[in-house]
């Protein structure tokens, strides 16, 4: 006779015997999986939020800022002048030297160069325009002939025309040093200044005292 262990055995259904002898099936591994999504949407937030912090650093970031430095009051561009154009203005000079001064800067300077060649403010004014016209229609290539031209006609030699030139120069500082409108430093460093223009700059300093720019 079987015993009951037996028979109880074989009442079992086979799927259930089965499982006892293989053991349930795994299930599925759902919290790993759920865990590896969550770590890759974190991963690709923390990417995105990298690239839109870059991309806002650069759009506030202010741009060069180009400086260009300016010529010094007075001083010309070169020692031959260049740069120099025509009409008596010293196109040379980043800032004319007087062309904010009151007027009397200007009168003073005419009244000692018409003064250096012997004749009158008037005289000579009209003589460095006739001048001027004529060096231009003759296409004449230094700006400051004109002043030459005059200087000759008077028999004024160039070394005597540089002379007149400076202490006319140096004259107009002095009358606005008295006015209180310069130092005597400010006044100074322009005389020194004019000194240290070749010829034909200094020449076109005066004309332009007369004509203009």
């Amino acid at each position: 006779m079987r015993n009951y262990d037996e028979t109880q055995k074989e009442g079992q259904p086979a799927s259930q015997s089965f499982f006892q002898e293989h053991g349930s099936p795994e299930r599925p591994r759902r919290g790993g999986t759920i865990l590896l999504i969550i770590l890759a949407a974190v991963v690709i937030l923390g990417a995105g939020g990298f690239m839109l912090w870059q991309a806002s650093s650069h759009a506030s970031m202010p741009s060069p800022i180009t400086t260009k430095s300016t010529q010094e009051a007075g001083s010309p561009t070169s020692a031959s002048g260049s740069g120099k154009g025509p009409g008596g203005t010293p196109q040379a000079l980043a800032t004319l030297p007087g062309q904010n001064d009151p007027p009397i800067y200007w009168q003073t300077i005419q009244a000692q160069f018409a003064q250096g060649i012997h004749l009158s403010v008037a005289q000579t004014q009209q003589d460095l325009q006739n001048a001027n016209v004529q060096a231009k229609s003759q296409h004449e290539t230094d700006p400051g002939a004109a002043v030459d031209t005059v200087a000759q006609q008077q028999g004024i030699s160039t070394a005597q025309l540089r002379q007149i030139e400076i202490g006319a120069i140096q004259q107009a500082c002095a009358q606005l040093v008295r006015q209180g409108t310069m130092t005597q430093q400010q006044a100074d460093q322009r005389v020194q200044t004019a000194q240290s223009w070749d010829q034909s700059m200094l020449n076109q300093y005066i004309l332009h005292a007369f004509v203009g720019g």
